[in-house]
């Protein structure tokens, strides 16, 4: 198998590590995504004052192989060390969580821990693949790219490999693959909210155990944030699922009325809000394998729900692919 082109459907971590280190092989690698920016579960908004985390809120790093892989973005500032209080709340009792490991941000959003990734990639954002083909060997994808509020088609082709890093639901849309009915997913609704003074809550991230609530994050406190009081507020995987169909402005009321009520404060008036509902957001079983390769058709499949659902398991899903690739070809 001789590989010089890839199409890489996904610009989230995954997708990423793996089409630097094809083109650091010398293998053309195109990345599409529908977002106007990269990052997948690493989603930060950032157009205003009111900057948010509000996918992924921090990582660990446990395998050597990403430890490695953060030690120059550790040194160059792009990743830092989040040193925050942190707290875990069982049956209504709150105390401090103490930390085995150390957890990381990107700097200044969590986003910039892939920026530079995406940088030395040809990157296709705002671009919706809607269907892939294969006819002569060859890979083909289709669909819409919005420019200026205006959608147009687009198709572009002559790959010889596929790589589809995004959830197994998605991925099935595009080419379906029997592994992909295995993982099931858990939604998130997520609340970003900003307050015009300090929350008098002792904590800047706290776990929940029961509830409606499964996670609150001062997000200002995260290292290299502007300065402000902005917290970031995760539904639980049930009542998010429960809860997925309703009503943005009922959902933000509830979850902001909820977190009021835990940490006992009064019901502050939120100076901005936005809800976010990810639909694919923690595998309820993650897939035994790091990636899924279907050789004779050139065709990849990988993600968090490979190789577990954090920060590292998308690296060394992204990791394992790449390999996959190289060890069977000649560039």
């Amino acid at each position: 198998m001789t590989i010089t082109s890839v199409a890489i459907v996904g610009a989230g971590l995954a997708g990423l590590v793996c089409g630097n280190l094809l083109s650091e092989k010398g293998v053309a690698v195109t990345v599409f995504d529908k977002g106007r920016f990269p990052g997948g579960r690493l989603a930060s908004r950032d157009r205003d004052l009111n900057t948010f985390d509000y996918g992924a809120q921090y990582f660990t790093a446990r395998d050597e192989r990403f430890i490695e892989y953060l030690r120059p973005l550790l040194a160059a500032g792009i990743v830092a060390q989040w040193n925050g209080k942190f707290g875990k709340m069982i049956n209504g009792t709150l105390s401090e969580e103490m930390l085995s490991r150390p957890r990381y941000v990107g700097v200044p959003l969590m986003r910039s821990l892939i920026d530079m990734s995406a940088g030395a990639l040809d990157c296709k954002l705002s671009h919706r693949a809607t269907a892939a083909t294969r006819e002569a060997g060859k890979w083909a994808l289709s669909g819409t790219v919005e420019a200026s509020s205006q959608f147009q088609s687009f198709q572009k082709g002559d790959y010889d490999f596929l790589i589809l890093n995004m959830p197994p639901a998605q991925a099935a849309a595009l080419y379906p693959h029997p592994a992909l009915e295995e993982v099931t997913f858990r939604p998130c609704i997520a609340l970003m909210q900003t307050f015009e003074e300090r929350l008098p809550i002792n904590y800047d991230g706290v776990i929940l155990e029961t509830g409606s609530i499964s996670w609150v994050a001062r997000d200002s406190s995260k290292p290299g944030r502007a300065a402000g009081e902005r917290w970031v507020i995760h539904g639980s995987p049930d009542w998010s699922q429960e809860n997925f169909q309703e009503d943005q402005a009922q959902l933000e009321e509830t979850l902001a009325q909820e977190f009021a009520t835990i940490f006992d404060i009064s019901r502050e008036k939120a100076q901005f809000s936005k809800l976010h509902k990810w639909r694919y957001a923690l595998p309820i079983v993650p897939s035994a394998k790091n990636c899924i390769i279907e050789r004779e058709a050139a065709l990849a499949y990988c993600g968090d729900w490979c190789a577990g659902p954090r920060v590292e398991g998308a690296f060394l899903s992204g990791l394992a692919t790449a390999n996959e690739i190289l060890g069977a070809q000649t560039v």
